[in-house]
């Protein structure tokens, strides 16, 4: 594959020869390469970007429609906007950005204009020219940029973009020497490329798209992780990142340097290989502990020699037991007999791993399946191609579901969402359901109108069928909706499931110590709770309605001692 291209470009593409969506692609083409120490700091104030920096007023006129049309490198004629983030030292990370107050998903974190924009190949020449010319102020913040060396300045940057310059250079000025080897190890740790991240939007652009790279100054301040708070997307010549998920007041923001959708043994290797440094966040722990590599590689190994459609059917249905299971023997106080041989036989959880988990809660096993959703993405590509459109769709929507809690909105999903929309329609499923939820997926990671610009042009999903589901759905087609509310002044947990229109006898609810198992028919999911709570006594399962929809309702008593024995205040994971 083109090492230009990530593997969440890839992954739209969606290539049948390749079983393993993205393994032997390079997830990014040397964007960054600072060890342990994160990305250096930038001022935008000395960049001299954007005239005015932009209002929330002027961003909420924003015809992001027209934007997505652009080429990439286009001018987008946008100024630069800096919303509720600030930089700051990142404990183990050197410096990044925090958000300055709670933040809700979809909300937009900043628009910041390239420094520099060229072919692919070409952006160490264009930043050459520029810094030979451009301002001593711009020129002095360029090299304020850490290099492959990971050296961090001092000095923690402004993000507000004061009147300057913007991507010009005066031939009026003297021309400087620079020193094309330091500038070429800044780009080597901070350039993006340009068109990896929307290529589902080709059809909106005229003519062919040529791969381009830039150096977006606020952007290059985005740290790693393998849960990314953040979700970027590109419109021409500017980055817009917004928030992937709610965010408390000083989360960082985050970005996630390789593909999501590796188990973490390989995302550790790719990480240390390609960036020199390695993680221990929440959900490698718990991916270690429930997931590890000597039960994971053999699965991942059949997947790869699988060839036929019902080969990929029985490896998805393999990787959903086996993350089942995994949240099974986590939630803990199951009944043994309900587990497999394997799980039976694995150890038990350590407390470490038990309390990722309630933090992560309550999309813990998604989020495990997430690792290896190329079984499904794969499956569902077979089907489209055996014309089994209809069980396509259903395919598409459950890697939809891993990507909810891996990297919401991020280009995966935005691909998978398009593509379990159209194989909706190609079978005739009821299309609502699917189109509310692209819209929002859509939304999400470009903003509103995208969707809509890009179905009028393909035609195949009609403005009649656009017009006919207004509005959007959080989640996707064919899930069991999960809600938890952590009551921590009464000591209780309510957890809510809905259930669409299963019959009542064929509707359970299984309560485990950090877990509830829940079946809907043919359906099922496994929801971790944000504490320990008594297995025992619970009040009993409630079938109720809320705004008109089914839900099965447990409001059960949390442990607090346990809580207590761990280090956990009271309340303090609500």
């Amino acid at each position: 594959a083109d090492e230009t291209r990530n593997a969440d470009a890839c992954a739209v593409l969606v290539p049948r020869a390749c079983p393993r969506v993205g393994v032997p692609l390079r997830s990014r083409a040397r964007m960054r390469a600072c060890a342990g120490a994160g990305v250096a700091a930038k001022s935008m104030a000395a960049l001299g970007h954007g005239g005015v920096v932009g209002s929330e007023a002027e961003l909420g006129s924003l015809d992001f429609a027209a934007l997505a049309a652009l080429e990439p490198g286009a001018d987008a004629g946008v100024a630069d906007f800096v919303g509720p983030v600030t930089v700051q030292d990142v404990e183990g990370k050197g410096r990044g950005l925090v958000a300055i107050r709670e933040v809700a998903a979809g909300e937009v974190l900043f628009l910041n204009k390239a420094f520099s924009v060229a072919k692919s190949g070409s952006l160490l020449d264009a930043t050459v020219r520029k810094l030979e010319r451009c301002s001593d102020q711009a020129h002095a913040a360029f090299f304020l940029l850490c290099g492959e060396g990971g050296r961090t300045p001092p000095t923690l940057p402004s993000l507000t973009a004061p009147a300057g310059e913007f991507r010009t250079c005066s031939g009026a000025r003297p021309k400087r020497s620079v020193d094309r080897k330091a500038v070429n190890d800044i780009l080597e740790a901070n350039a993006h490329q340009l068109d990896t991240s929307d290529l589902v939007l080709t059809g909106l652009r005229p003519g062919s798209s040529v791969a381009r790279s830039g150096l977006f100054p606020v952007g290059s301040l985005v740290n790693h992780s393998c849960r990314p708070t953040a979700i970027r997307a590109i419109f021409g010549d500017t980055m817009l990142v917004r928030a992937a998920r709610d965010m408390r007041m000083g989360e960082e923001v985050t970005d996630s340097y390789v593909s999501v959708l590796h188990p973490s043994f390989e995302r550790q290797q790719m990480l240390q290989d390609r960036f020199g440094f390695s993680v221990a966040d929440d959900r490698a722990l718990l991916e270690d502990a429930l997931m590890p590599e000597a039960r994971v590689r053999p699965l991942l190994e059949r997947l790869d020699s699988a060839e036929r459609t019902e080969d990929f059917k029985k490896v998805w249905a393999e990787a959903e037991e086996l993350t089942w299971q995994a949240v099974r023997r986590l939630g803990g106080d199951a009944s043994p007999s309900s587990s497999s041989s394997s799980m039976a036989s694995a150890p038990a959880p350590s407390a470490a791993a038990c309390e990722a988990a309630m933090r992560l809660a309550p999309g813990v096993e998604p989020l495990l399946r997430g690792s290896l959703v190329a079984a499904s993405v794969v499956l569902a590509a077979s089907l489209a191609a055996e014309g089994r459109h209809g069980e396509a769709a259903r395919a598409y929507s459950k890697c939809c579901e891993a990507m909810e809690e891996a990297a919401p909105h991020n280009a995966y999903h935005v691909g998978w969402a398009l593509e379990a929309l159209r194989e909706a329609k190609r079978g005739r499923l009821e299309l609502a359901p699917f189109l509310r939820y692209a819209r929002k997926v859509f939304c999400g990671h470009y903003g509103p109108g995208v969707l809509e610009a890009l179905l009028a042009k393909d035609g195949e999903v009609t403005s009649a069928d656009v017009a006919a589901a207004p509005g959007a759905e959080l989640a996707p087609p064919g899930s069991l909706p999960v809600r938890v509310v952590r009551r921590a002044e009464e000591g209780e947990v309510v957890v809510e499931v809905e259930v669409g229109d299963v019959p009542a006898d064929q509707l359970s609810m299984e309560v485990c110590r950090l877990a509830v198992l829940v079946h809907a028919g043919a359906a099922r999911v496994a929801v971790v709770l944000p504490c320990p709570v008594a297995a025992e006594g619970a009040a009993p399962v409630a079938l109720v309605r809320r705004g008109g929809r089914r839900v099965l309702r447990a409001v059960l008593r949390e442990i607090v001692s346990e809580l207590a024995a761990r280090g956990f205040p009271h309340g303090c994971l609500g």
